[in-house]
């Protein structure tokens, strides 16, 4: 059974036309065999794609996700009202169920759609979590499952068994009213590229199913009361990635993901934990093989094995803090204040000793998240940045989008997501550096006859705090912070802290630090003073 952790959105006349196309074609699709219908749906894709005005990516591709930006310009995304909508499902009132049968074996996965709230990752793109069941002997002759469909994993998972399945909401409709094959652990080419599935110990009810369990259990060096889960994610067409570990961690951070391997879904707890994780390629036999064998005896494949790749190990580290707290993370450590602050550091490292570091700190109603990826030697090859925030008043949504240039719909409460590439936090400080040069001038002072950005972060440096300049100190002091950091997560934790745990004041800060960068801009006469502050923003539905 399947539930829908609800995003709500509305229907475009794009997507009732796109609509029209995929049941024309369903009942087709359904009747040809496998070489035949990839054809059909390939030629269906290119008419989706003309109807919806949307690019048309390879099968490897996620698929869109409302709206969020393309991989490598976090700043390029529209509001979420501009790209596909996320719909609810018209007639399923809640607590209700679709049955599909993929057609591909004698078994029937079964969805039921609850009504909790889609969840959020690192880089601000929703998932839903559908609650599937799935009866590998419903339709076998004489009650029993021939070898090749679905007898090998019934054996660890029972005849009839449950698990979860994450996706971004489009394909979650999608899976749940049949327009796409319903993702099962029986065959991993079923779960669409960026989602995935994940067993508990629920999930192991067959024959060999204890046996199984429990080796997950003592592959991660857990005593047999310990909580762990298995988790099947496709990253493209070709591969899918086996994660185990704590349960928690688990359902946390497989499914769609921060641009790196983990990408934790916000609206969960922060939880301690470890992983193992493994690449298969399931184009090939050999690959296909170590998958069945994983399922059915709970043992990651060998390193090295045929058809694996990339074995990998992750550590989640937390704290909670009151007051003054600092958590070690490396070379990205915090010390930030607040009455209470949840911090979590995931670090996943590859076998060729690159790392991924993915730090999370929540402060009130926001999340602030900043994903690493680290050479073997610790030094920082790439990043990026994102702030959520939860159930937003729409003045303040008002308020920062016409400061900033964005869209999006303030009728009601929302939440909001802001992500940053290094050089959009570049740009943050640059403002930070013009508001401080106008502020300074016809004020006794180094600068009251003007300078540069160079100048100012050159002053900054030898005198972090700002020591000679004109101001009141409660209105230098936070762009000080922001002009002099010397790396870029100090940049935004200098606009975090200014908000002292309250989303609304974050958005309501950005709101006049981008008025105040015009204002200072065109006292400085530059050129293009009016120029919008360059973000990547998310106005969604309250609850995802």
């Amino acid at each position: 059974m399947v539930r829908w952790q609800g995003c709500r959105g509305q229907t475009s006349v794009e997507w009732l036309a796109v609509c029209a196309i995929v049941v024309a074609l369903v009942g087709l699709v359904a009747s040809t065999g496998p070489a035949i219908a990839e054809g059909i749906v390939s030629t269906a894709r290119a008419a989706i794609c003309a109807v919806s005005g949307t690019s048309c990516k390879s099968s490897g591709d996620s698929p869109a996700s409302g709206g969020a930006p393309r991989a490598g310009s976090p700043g390029s995304g529209p509001a979420i009202g501009g790209g596909l909508p996320i719909f609810s499902v018209p007639g399923l009132g809640e607590g209700g169920s679709v049955s599909v049968n993929d057609g591909g074996g004698p078994f029937k996965v079964t969805f039921e759609r609850g009504n909790s709230a889609c969840t959020i990752d690192g880089s601000g793109k929703p998932s839903v979590t559908l609650s599937a069941s799935i009866d590998f002997n419903l339709t076998a002759k004489d009650g029993e499952i021939k070898k090749g469909n679905g007898a090998e994993v019934s054996l660890s998972l029972g005849k009839k068994t449950t698990y979860d399945v994450q996706t971004d909401p489009i394909n979650g409709r999608a899976i749940e009213r049949g327009e796409r094959p319903a993702p099962n652990p029986a065959d991993p080419r079923s779960i669409p590229p960026g989602s995935s599935i994940t067993l508990n110990k629920d999930s192991y009810r067959g024959v060999t199913g204890k046996v199984a369990y429990r080796n997950i259990q003592a592959e991660l060096g857990y005593t047999a009361t310990h909580r762990v889960s298995s988790g099947v994610q496709r990253i493209d067409s070709d591969h899918v990635r086996i994660t185990i570990g704590d349960s928690d961690l688990v359902d946390n951070t497989v499914g769609v993901s921060a641009g790196g391997r983990v990408g934790f879904r916000f609206g969960q707890g922060f939880e301690n934990g470890k992983a193992r994780s493994v690449d298969i390629d399931i184009s090939t036999p050999a690959g296909r093989k170590a998958y069945g064998a994983f399922i059915q005896t709970g043992h990651l494949p060998a390193a090295g094995a045929t058809g694996t790749s990339d074995p990998t190990t992750s550590v989640a580290t937390t704290s909670t803090s009151t007051g003054q707290a600092q958590i070690d993370l490396g070379k990205a450590g915090i010390n930030a204040g607040s009455s209470q602050v949840e911090y979590q550091n995931v670090e996943t490292t590859h076998a060729d000793g690159t790392k991924e570091r993915n730090v999370f700190i929540r402060n009130g109603d926001m999340v602030t998240s900043t994903h690493y990826d680290l050479a073997s030697d610790g030094a920082i090859t790439g990043q990026s940045f994102a702030i959520h925030v939860q159930d937003v008043d729409p003045d303040f949504i008002n308020g920062l989008q016409q400061a900033t240039g964005h869209h999006g719909d303030a009728s009601e409460p929302r939440d909001v997501s802001l992500t940053f590439s290094p050089s959009e936090i570049s740009g943050l400080q640059d403002a930070a550096l013009d508001q401080l040069l106008a502020s300074q001038r016809g004020h006794d002072g180094p600068f009251a006859n003007g300078g540069t950005r160079e100048q100012m972060r050159a002053y900054l440096a030898a005198h972090p705090d700002g020591a000679g300049l004109r101001g009141t100190a409660i209105a230098l002091e936070p762009l000080i912070a922001v002009a002099g950091a010397k790396v870029p997560d100090d940049v935004l934790r200098a606009l975090v802290a200014k908000a002292h745990g309250s989303g609304e004041r974050l958005l309501e800060e950005l709101a006049i630090f981008a008025r105040d960068t015009a204002a200072a801009r065109h006292q400085l006469g530059m050129a293009d003073p009016d120029t919008p502050l360059a973000m990547g923003y998310w106005n969604r539905p309250k609850g995802c």
